[in-house]
């Protein structure tokens, strides 16, 4: 099942390799995002994107072009592997993707989709001096076979008050928001991959046993999209 949707463009194209006797293709696109560099030119993300099926990495040799835009829809796939020169990486890729080719289009989306249950407490923080609060909501999400992604929800002011008061380690949640890829730097000087769901929606699949009052009454009360992404932005 899908889960991801992205629309970039082709940075590199289809390259295929042996793996488990099979042919595997992979290609690269770059989702430019919100923030700029020094010059002005918003910052890309790029994303591999995989595919196991022949018939499709046929079609894509032909007809993907670099430079061009198109839609992805698959499902995101967070993995850790060994450097070379030591140390752990996370590498973020697209799985089972459906393509759909844009032509030159002018178009950037990151957009999710993910249900599972929360790590931990939810613990809403102050933010500056101001009277903005915001809260991390850590999900695991499994998928296929005995694998599972790990998300940081960003929710704020209003959003954030109700999901501590009827949230909790273990409870369950769906939510679909902006994607956001960033680098941190590991205690041991490597860097280290943190996927962000930013400006969700967040619903109660299951509330907190304890917690007090309805999930369906928080979900209910939740803040307009709108307002979390005037609180984000404000608190920057």
């Amino acid at each position: 099942m899908a889960n991801t949707v992205l629309v970039g463009r082709v940075a590199q194209g289809l390259e295929t390799r042996e793996a488990g006797g099979k042919n595997v293709g992979s290609f690269s696109i770059a989702v430019d995002g919100k923030e700029k560099d020094g010059n002005g030119k918003p910052i890309p993300t790029f994303y591999s994107i995989e595919t196991w099926d022949a018939k499709q990495q046929a079609v894509l040799t032909e007809q993907l072009k670099t430079g061009e835009t198109v839609m992805i829809k698959g499902q995101l796939a967070i993995e850790t592997y060994d450097r070379a020169e030591g140390g752990k990486g996370t590498a973020v890729k697209v799985a089972s993707p459906d393509v759909t080719f844009l032509g030159k289009a002018n178009a950037a989306k990151e957009q999710i989709f993910v249900a599972g249950r929360l790590t931990k407490d939810v613990e809403v923080k102050s933010v500056g001096t101001s009277d903005n609060r915001v809260a991390t909501l850590s999900l695991a999400e499994n998928y296929g076979k005995e694998k599972t992604n790990f998300y940081d929800i960003e929710v704020w002011n209003e959003q954030a008050d109700i999901m501590a008061k009827h949230l909790t380690k273990g409870s369950m949640i769906k939510a679909d928001g902006e994607l956001k890829i960033e680098t941190y730097d590991r205690a041991d000087g490597s860097k280290g991959t943190r996927v962000k769901i930013i400006n969700p929606n967040v619903n109660f699949l299951s509330s907190a046993a304890g917690k007090g009052g309805s999930a369906a009454a928080g979900a209910a009360a939740a803040p307009t999209a709108a307002k979390k992404g005037a609180a984000s932005g404000a608190a920057k």
